[in-house]
Formats: C-alpha cells, sequence, structure tokens
C-alpha cells in the first residue's frame, strides 16, 4: 500500500480480451436473472431461444416466439416474494418492432393482477410503476410475427427514495 497510488497486479489464466464482459442494467440487479421461467411458446422447440434466454444477463441471446403468434407470455419466479417497482424489457428488433403493447403482471392467489400496462416495447424500455410484492412476475405481450425479447428484469425498489 502507498499513500498516493497503491498498485494491484491482475493475474488471469486466459487473454482479458476473451473474457465475456458481464452484462450490467443501467438500474440495477434484475430480480428475474436467470431464475426459472415459463412461456406459452418458444421458436420452433429451439432451446437457442428458449425462455431463459430472457433472463439470462446477456443481451446478445433471445427469447423468440413462432413467426404466427401474435399474444404470448413469459413468467419468471423469483423464488420468494420480492417487491419490485421498475422493469426492463428489451425487445429484439433486427427484423422490426413485433411487440404492440405489454402488461407486466403478478400472481395473487389464482388470479393475475396487471401492475404496468405500456404499448410498444423496443429497444432497452424502462418502465416505472407503484411498488408491488410478489413470487411470481409475468410478461403478457400483443405483438405481431411472433414477438422476441433479448431481456425482461423486474427491479426492486432503490434505497433512500
Amino acid at each position: 500500500r502507498h499513500p498516493v497510488a497503491t498498485v494491484v497486479a491482475l493475474e488471469l489464466d486466459q487473454p482479458a480480451l476473451s473474457i465475456r464482459p458481464i452484462a450490467l442494467s443501467p438500474v440495477g440487479d434484475g430480480l428475474t436473472l436467470r431464475r426459472p421461467a415459463k412461456a406459452s411458446n418458444v421458436y420452433r422447440g429451439y432451446r437457442d431461444f428458449g425462455l431463459d434466454k430472457a433472463v439470462d444477463g446477456d443481451e446478445d441471446t433471445r427469447w423468440a416466439t413462432d413467426e404466427d403468434v401474435t399474444h404470448c407470455w413469459l413468467e419468471v419466479d423469483l423464488g420468494r416474494p420480492h417487491s419490485f417497482d421498475r422493469a426492463l424489457i428489451d425487445e429484439w428488433v433486427a427484423a422490426g418492432p413485433r411487440i404492440r403493447s405489454f402488461e407486466i403482471q403478478i400472481r395473487r392467489s389464482e388470479e393475475w393482477v396487471t401492475a404496468h400496462r405500456g404499448g410498444a416495447a423496443g429497444r432497452r424500455r424502462e418502465v416505472s410503476f407503484g411498488p408491488v410484492t410478489a413470487h411470481i412476475v409475468r410478461l403478457h405481450i400483443e405483438g405481431t410475427n411472433g414477438p422476441s425479447v433479448d431481456e425482461f428484469q423486474v427491479f426492486a425498489p432503490r434505497s433512500g427514495r
């Protein structure tokens, strides 16, 4: 240690450029990150477009639905009840936007309750809403030509508000 500048050497077992960067959200750590999920449809049943791709923290992967799907949902088990008041929906738009509207829903008993309703999603759409607490959250989508999502995350309220 030196009072002016402390130097730290980091030794790696591989070239630094071969290490994939960790995807971070500008709004914090997502509660849905790598959590178990279910979906109404997966593009042709292919694992490469599986529902886990929407909650893996990797913007280079995506959950996709079949071309003829217009209504779909992605449901995520948070493991236990969590409070959240923000969400990120990162729509895959390389072939054009396909999400016309969406709802973020929470399960209360056996009923789905809407926490937020929005229009088109687009790239990195961040939304805020009144705080809700849920064990299971669902992204319900109405769209065209097989909606596809790079990431879906919900976030705990920021402390100190």
